[in-house]
């Protein structure tokens, strides 16, 4: 037996030493990778060295990196001496990108990989900014399960650009133990101190309930009422350079943090608050707006909150209103702030007051990061273009890391816990940084009313014009900007490049993602330009009429111009003005039916095109294309559609025309 067992060890030996020939020695793995942090949360200033340690037993690492539209920036392939490798990037250029790491084993082999991102901004002083419309939540002066870290949030939101934080020092946290007695903790101070180190002031939150009083419940007694102002002013008094704005409560009309009350009681409830609160803490500041409403995104559910507080003359005890918005399409943003004028004018004499939008945001767990970006961005220079005084975005940080949870994932940076990295910039991070810097002290001027496809704002800047660009159907267009100067076309993302106008014009791209235009332009013409024939001047053949048809839906505007034709030979010509010389594809959009005739367009008396029948036996409505015509000159064109004879099986003459679309092809 023991003679059996060492053969067959021997041939167990043999098989391994075969083996190991055949596949070579074992080769060194790497078990583990660590990318650490030079900068906290790895967002960089322009001049700050970008280095990354990596960490690993590997032998090698490679790493490359992309910028917010995935192009590829650098890459490269550094040793592991002593277990670390020190990676240096230099992007030369601002924004948010993505590092991936891989480490290698001695073959060469790809055996560990880890993503992180990081974020580079341009140097911004914001002890110099004396107006800013800007602002950002965090929950960094508090010590619960959500509890944020100040000392790295603040100085990361001044890296951001905002100048205010939003946060509350909450009343059960002051008032905690003793009716009465206001125990300022060391990490309100710790939070105060840091938003001043970092040029950054704040909007206080003036919240929630206190166990002290009402059994916990909302404050309704007049005593917890009375506590409750005492409480509001305490914090005004005891911070006084630092808080600038004061918000009565946080959504008061939804049961969330209005324990006690039915929905019906919810307005009233509120009134006494305001009504307690407002003349306590402005006679100890008077010059802290008090903002007052709060209300939650979902208040057009419940449309009684709103006009019952208003009714009850909730308005005389609030200097500004605030209201939540988590509308994920910055297009609705206008309607809802014209909603809210409205109703507050209905009940405030016709005067509006101002309005704040102190939470709206986008989670990255049921849209992109991408998404989180452009839209945030956009919806912001909505909101100050349509008069909010504030815009925060709730929140800077990821509350929890749950990449399931849509609340807790809303964060510019990525949770501490996140395996991405603690902190690390999301790319809507950068797009507003670069919104901070271009739209600090500037005050809005006017909307360009290019296409219903185009967005443009225009803002002031000293002397400076700065506007504001986009597509709002995340369409990809060009416009032509007319300038007799050189422009700073400036990226969601920053980077500004420098354009010098040819013959007076400059072309640029617009797409979903935000562009800031700053230079004297004087023009904006869209690549497609829509002539709505109703709009035009027109003249008819002789005893000819013609006649403006309203109200139907499928035509667009809803409107159309009908030739009343009777024979060959008649024509509705239109005056359509070409914004530059050039070639443009032309196409025509009409209402054929069973008695239309058959067109021939000319175009300053030269025919274009081939001749369209506009019969059909039933009524369409149809866009031809008629080709490419080349504009010698810009300026005023007659566009004649003539009569030259019908179908055979068309009862008349008739042409009802609803547009003439241009599409600009070239610029001469």
């Amino acid at each position: 037996m023991l003679t059996r067992s060492k053969s067959l060890c021997s041939v167990i030996l043999c098989l391994t030493i075969i083996l190991s020939g055949l596949l070579g020695s074992s080769p060194a793995l790497a078990a583990s990778l660590t990318i650490v942090q030079s900068v906290t949360g790895n967002t960089f200033y322009e001049n700050d060295a970008k280095t990354f340690i990596v960490q690993t037993d590997g032998v090698s690492v490679d790493w490359s990196y992309t910028d917010y539209w995935g192009n590829t920036v650098e890459s490269g392939t550094m040793p592991v001496s002593s277990g670390a490798a020190v990676i240096t990037v230099s992007p030369n250029k601002y924004g948010w990108f993505e590092l991936l790491v891989k480490a290698k084993d001695s073959s060469g082999a790809v055996t560990l990989q880890k993503v992180t991102s990081f974020a580079v901004v341009s140097d911004f002083d914001l002890s110099q900014v004396t107006s800013s419309h800007f602002s950002v939540q965090t929950h960094a002066a508090r010590t619960d399960g959500i509890a944020q870290d100040a000392s790295v949030l603040l100085p990361i939101a001044k890296k951001l650009g905002v100048k205010y934080i939003r946060d509350s020092f909450r009343w059960s946290d002051i008032e905690d133990t003793t009716k009465g007695t206001y125990n300022f903790k060391s990490y309100h101070n710790n939070f105060m101190s840091t938003l001043t180190a970092n040029n950054l002031s704040m909007i206080f939150t003036a919240a929630l309930n206190n166990p002290l009083y009402d059994n916990g419940n909302y404050p309704t007694s007049t005593e917890a009422l009375t506590a409750y102002a005492n409480y509001a002013k305490a914090v005004v008094q005891g911070y006084p350079s630092q808080i600038k704005w004061v918000e009565v409560w946080n959504e008061p009309d939804i049961a969330t943090y209005t324990a006690g009350l039915t929905p019906e009681q919810r307005p009233g409830a509120y009134f006494e608050l305001l009504k307690a609160t407002y003349p306590v803490v402005k006679n100890a500041a008077p010059n802290v707006p008090i903002m007052g409403g709060v209300v939650a995104n979902t208040y057009k559910a419940n449309t009684s909150f709103p006009n019952t507080l208003f009714s009850l003359g909730g308005l005389s005890y609030m200097d500004q209103f605030s209201f939540h918005n988590y509308n994920t399409d910055p297009n609705i943003l206008a309607g809802d702030i014209t909603d809210f004028n409205n109703r507050i004018k209905f009940y405030n004499n016709n005067v509006t007051i101002p309005m704040d939008m102190t939470e709206n945001g986008i989670s990255t767990v049921n849209f992109s990061e991408e998404i989180q970006a452009y839209r945030h961005a956009q919806k912001t220079i909505l909101g100050y273009a349509n008069g909010l005084n504030l815009m925060s975005f709730y929140n800077l940080q990821d509350k929890i890391y749950d990449p399931t949870n849509v609340d807790n994932s809303r964060g510019l940076v990525r949770n501490p816990n996140d395996p991405k990295g603690a902190y690390v910039p999301k790319k809507a991070f950068s797009a507003y940084a670069a919104l901070t810097r271009q739209l600090s002290d500037t005050t809005f001027g006017s909307v360009d009313n290019i296409s219903s496809s185009i967005a443009s704002y225009t803002f002031s800047k000293g002397a400076d014009v700065i506007r504001t660009m986009w597509t709002t159907d995340s369409s990809t267009q060009n416009a032509y900007l007319k300038t007799n100067s050189s422009l700073a076309v400036t990226d969601m993302m920053g980077n500004t490049k420098t354009v010098a106008p040819i013959d007076g014009v400059v072309k640029i791209t617009i797409t979903k993602e935000i562009q800031y235009v700053k230079g004297n332009v004087t023009q904006i013409i869209p690549t497609v330009t829509k002539a709505e024939v109703e709009d035009l001047a027109t003249t008819v053949s002789t005893g000819d009429t013609h006649t403006t048809i309203v109200n139907d839906a499928n035509l667009s505007g809803s409107a159309g111009d009908k030739l009343n034709a009777n024979g060959a030979g008649d024509y509705v010509a239109y005056t359509v003005n070409i914004p530059l010389s050039g070639t443009y594809n032309i196409k025509v959009r009409s209402k054929p039916f069973s008695d239309r005739g058959i067109y021939q367009l000319s175009i300053d008396a030269a025919n274009f095109g081939s001749q369209q029948d506009e019969y059909q036996a039933s009524t369409a409505y149809v866009e031809k294309d008629l080709g490419n015509y080349y504009f010698s000159t810009a300026g005023n064109k007659q566009f004649k559609f003539q009569v030259v004879g019908k179908n055979a099986s068309s009862s008349g003459y008739t042409l009802l025309l609803d547009y003439v679309k241009l599409t600009k092809l070239s610029v001469d």
